[in-house]
């Protein structure tokens, strides 16, 4: 595990919903699927894998947060949600890295008391 779980958010609001954030084990991974994040939104829970590194790790919980949104806003189509929410969060995560000094703007600019 990577040093970027010491920091890892515990939950996250996407629109009305609140998401319980956790990391998922070795084992609950196996009863994933395999896979290395879930959202649930019966439930409101995002899980990720705890075994990635730190760039995995923010573009799957950003992936789960892209589901939340697609949720939360019924954006489209379920049978395109994994497509979208897949190539979006990329893009987004390589924005987002390429572009440090935007994404600390529009951090600053988003606050609540802008």
């Amino acid at each position: 595990m990577e040093d970027w779980f010491n920091s890892f958010p515990t939950e996250i609001k996407v629109g009305y919903q609140r998401y319980r954030v956790h990391l998922m084990g070795e084992e609950e991974r196996r009863n994933c699927g395999d896979k290395l994040g879930s959202c649930d939104h019966v439930r409101g829970t995002i899980k990720i894998s705890n075994h990635l590194a730190s760039p995995e790790a923010v573009n799957t919980l950003l992936h789960e947060v892209m589901h939340a949104i697609w949720w939360v806003w019924s954006v489209g189509d379920e049978t395109e949600e994994e497509r979208g929410v897949n190539n979006i969060t990329n893009g987004m995560c390589c924005v987002i890295a390429d572009n440090p000094d935007f994404a600390a703007w529009m951090i600053s600019n988003l606050s609540p008391d802008k």
